[in-house]
This record gives structure tokens, C-alpha cells and sequence, in this order.
């Protein structure tokens, strides 16, 4: 069950990724044509950046050494 979890968080994470990255090639592509979406494009690459050290962290923390409750140094 806690596989299954993961995987669906794991595709939920990659669908948020391609939704993400396909609002921002589309804000590219109305800049192109001279519409004014600078600030939606600043915006939006901001939440993804954000969003990617997000997913990064959690990646980190949910690999093989993740059930080894991880410690403070010095305190264990």
C-alpha cells in the first residue's frame, strides 16, 4: 500500500511538472507574439522553481534511508 502511495505521488508530481513547464512554453509563446505577460511569466517561473526545490527535498527523504529516522548530528 505505501508503494502504491508513492507512485501516485510520484505521477502527481510529474503531471504538476508538465502542466508547469507547459504554462510557461505557452506565457514564451504569447511573448513571441507581442502580448505583455512578463509578469505572469516571472510568476510562474518563480512557483516552479520553488516547486522543484520542493520536490527536491522530498525526493531526498523518501529514498532507501528514509525509514532509518534520520537524526541531528550529535544526538544519536
Amino acid at each position: 500500500m505505501r508503494d502504491k502511495k508513492r507512485l501516485e505521488v510520484m505521477v502527481a508530481d510529474d503531471e504538476a511538472l508538465i502542466r508547469r513547464t507547459g504554462d510557461i512554453e505557452a506565457y514564451i509563446e504569447l511573448a513571441r507574439e507581442g502580448e505583455d505577460v512578463l509578469a505572469d511569466l516571472e510568476r510562474d517561473i518563480k512557483a516552479l522553481a520553488v516547486f522543484c526545490e520542493e520536490l527536491e527535498a522530498r525526493t531526498m527523504l523518501n529514498g532507501e534511508a528514509d525509514p532509518l529516522n534520520a537524526r541531528e548530528p550529535g544526538l544519536g
